[in-house]
């Protein structure tokens, strides 16, 4: 028998796997500002080196992109979940972000540590959302794609200000 959680509970998960987010980037803004200056250090002996290096350095920006706009998810979820608690309605408010979620996840395809992060919040939240009568049906492709687009803006703004890389 599955454990369910309590929303609280289910708030504290998402605060962890933000910090959790929030370290990985720490770490790969550190990486990539080792491998730039290894790159510049290698240029004139190793050009092949330093390129690679440059191209390193440039997937781990558009990761961290990718980072950013899944914290940015986790926050309008938190944000939802948040507000569910004061109102206590759930219906059709949580499942356009999961699926947003669930989407960006696929992009970026399987990693060691944020796969079973994000499935265990997936996999945490979408019991609440109640199922839908079978004469009801609700397109959320539009809502999907209106916030993935937003949390790429929100993430790409963030890359440029607080992280300095040119997006």
């Amino acid at each position: 028998m599955k454990n369910k959680k309590t929303l609280p509970e289910i708030l504290i998960d998402i605060n962890l796997a933000i910090t959790r987010i929030d370290n990985w980037i720490s770490r790969l803004k550190s990486r990539n500002e080792t491998l730039e200056r290894l790159s510049y250090v290698n240029l004139g002996r190793f050009p092949l080196l330093s390129k690679e290096f440059l191209k390193e350095v440039e997937f781990n920006q558009a990761y961290t992109t990718k980072l950013l706009q899944i914290k940015v998810l986790l926050e309008i979820l938190k944000l939802r979940i948040e507000t569910i608690m004061l109102i206590g309605s759930i219906t059709g408010y949580l499942k356009p972000v999961i699926d947003a979620i669930y989407e960006l996840k696929k992009e970026i395809g399987s990693s060691i540590e944020m796969s079973p992060l994000l499935d265990q919040i997936i996999e945490l939240v979408s019991p609440l959302e109640p199922l839908s009568s079978s004469n009801i049906v609700i397109n959320d492709s539009d809502k999907v794609k209106e916030i993935l687009e937003e949390s790429k803006k929100i993430a790409e703004k963030e890359i440029r200000e607080k992280y300095k890389v040119p997006a």
